[in-house]
């Protein structure tokens, strides 16, 4: 009889769990980087723009007011972006909590699956041993016996004839 772990559909299910949850983290990673790329360009644009307003003062006091107000605009949207970068750190980070947790389960279920593997495997190796030393029982008891009666046979012609 071959070795069947029942808590196999179970493995299985978690398997796909894990490999669910290793899609969703990568597609959050995926998203954390586009935000922070949004981020640096974003970045660059307010560098620019104050950059713009310094050379306005400068230059051109009459674009101040643009220059100011787009400046504005730029460390807003700058500071909406960083937001979301932490919305979605956050996000990451639960994501991997999650497949954490669906890995422990996968190699909670391998391991017992291991152990039962092994407890088959010994009491088949044990099935196996009894039969064996059963044979050596049997074949032991026929040949004493045969022996015996051998020996016994011996025993009378060896008294008849001597008579």
């Amino acid at each position: 009889m071959a070795f069947k772990f029942r808590l196999e559909s179970i493995l299985k299910l978690a398997e796909q769990k894990m490999k669910a949850a290793e899609g969703v983290l990568a597609r959050e990673i995926r998203i954390l980087q586009a935000i922070n790329k949004q981020k640096d360009i974003q970045s660059r644009l307010l560098t620019q723009a104050l950059a713009g307003q310094k050379a306005a003062c400068l230059k051109n006091p009459q674009s101040l007011g643009i220059w100011q107000k787009y400046s504005r605009e730029q460390k807003e949207k700058l500071l909406k972006l960083e937001n979301e970068v932490q919305k979605q750190q956050a996000v990451v980070e639960e994501s991997k909590e999650k497949l954490l947790r669906c890995r422990i389960e996968v190699e909670k279920l391998k391991r017992l699956k291991e152990k039962k593997l092994r407890i088959y495997n010994w009491e088949e190796l044990k099935k196996e041993q009894n039969k064996i030393d059963e044979i050596a029982q049997s074949r032991v008891g026929r040949n004493s016996y045969v022996s015996t009666t051998v020996d016994w046979r011996s025993s009378s012609d060896i008294c008849n004839q001597t008579q």
